[in-house]
Parts: structure tokens; C-alpha cells; sequence
């Protein structure tokens, strides 16, 4: 992607927005008043989400991760899930897992298996947004 110094500088600010938010709405809200929303091309915004997506996955404990994991692995979607369409993909809580050294296998059909610390192994389904 190429960015001209106006763009780097409306993504510098949208990372500075983003470190400061509570909430994805107040994210979203404090970007449009600055005019750095429209600015940002699609690929940017898409960086941002998947960025704000990652924040949220790193915040949770063990606990909440393995929930997390549980809600897409019991075959439910975004509209079933508290955050609803922010809650964060399978493919994010399982790299999220990985990172925190949770056992994890591809199975075939493009299924992973992943054992959380504490409780019963999840199976996330296959699929983009599945692990």
C-alpha cells in the first residue's frame, strides 16, 4: 500500500485515537469529527478493525479467551455473541491462544483443536472465520 504523507499522518492519528479509546463507537466518533475516517482507504480501515480486534483478544484472561472460543466452536455467530458484530473472529482468539502457548492442532476439514489451561478442549469449526 502506498501512503502519501497526508495518509501516514491520518493513520498516525487514527493509532493515536485508537490508544485512547474506551469504546469502538467513541474510536469511530472521535475519527469522523477529525475528517480522519473518509480519509483512510479500505485496507487502512481494515487494519484498524483487525488492530482494535486484537486489543480486545489480548485483553481478555484465560477465562474469557476460552468463552470466546466456546461461542464459535458451539456453532453460534457475531449476533449471538455480546459484542455482537465487534465480537472478535475464531481465527483471532486462536492466535491469541497461540500466543499464550495454549496446545493447539489442525484437524481435517480444516477444523483446530485448542486446549485451553483449565477445561475441555474446543473444536473451532473451518471456514474464514473459523480457526
Amino acid at each position: 500500500m502506498t501512503v502519501d504523507a497526508h495518509g501516514k499522518d491520518d493513520w498516525q492519528t487514527a493509532l493515536r485515537v485508537m490508544a485512547a479509546a474506551g469504546t469502538w463507537e467513541e474510536m469511530r466518533g472521535d475519527l469522523e469529527r477529525l475528517g480522519v475516517l473518509g480519509r483512510l482507504d479500505g485496507p487502512q480501515r481494515l487494519d484498524l478493525a483487525r488492530l482494535w480486534e486484537r486489543r480486545g483478544v489480548e485483553a481478555l484472561d484465560d477465562r474469557g479467551l476460552a468463552e470466546d472460543l466456546r461461542h464459535w466452536a458451539a456453532g453460534l455467530g457475531p449476533a449471538d455473541h455480546p459484542l455482537g458484530f465487534l465480537a472478535p473472529r475464531p481465527a483471532a482468539l486462536a492466535a491469541e491462544a497461540a500466543r499464550r502457548g495454549w496446545f493447539q492442532r489442525p484437524l481435517p476439514g480444516g477444523r483446530t483443536l485448542i486446549n485451553p489451561p483449565d477445561g475441555k478442549p474446543v473444536l473451532l469449526p473451518p471456514g474464514p472465520e473459523g480457526g
